[in-house]
């Protein structure tokens, strides 16, 4: 397995990356090209910090007991990647524990370099 050592909203982490592959297939170009596009427009993860300090303010205000969130790492931390097989489109995950739902975690899904949604790892996986 593959790994990607890097920083994540100003912290490094070292990322496990997971390629949607069955027994027996190949790791598509595609994929790899994915993987390529997101690590060259990392920026974009980045940048997707304030949508997920909103999901988490949204999903669990309450028990924050703030209107803000003062350190993200309390709630979510970056674990890996996840490269669907996609031929038509680059789509990685960022997968997340999250501190309000440990079994399921959190997913960022990038689109084509594009953050396009933040829900539940077995939501998007």
């Amino acid at each position: 397995m593959q790994s990607l050592t890097t920083k994540v909203w100003g912290r490094d982490f070292s990322l496990r990356v997971y390629f949607d592959c069955c027994t027996g297939e190949e790791i598509l170009q595609s994929q790899k090209d994915a993987l390529e596009a997101l690590r060259k427009s990392w920026q974009v993860v980045d940048e997707a910090k304030p949508e997920v300090e909103r999901y988490c303010l949204e999903n669990n205000g309450r028990d924050i007991g703030s209107e803000t969130v003062d350190n993200v790492f309390k709630y979510v931390i970056p674990e890996g990647l996840y490269v669907e097989r996609n031929e038509n489109k680059r789509v990685v995950l960022l997968l997340c524990a999250y501190r309000f739902d440990p079994e399921h975690g959190i997913a960022l899904q990038f689109t084509n370099e594009t953050l396009t949604v933040i829900d539940q790892q077995d939501a998007l996986i």
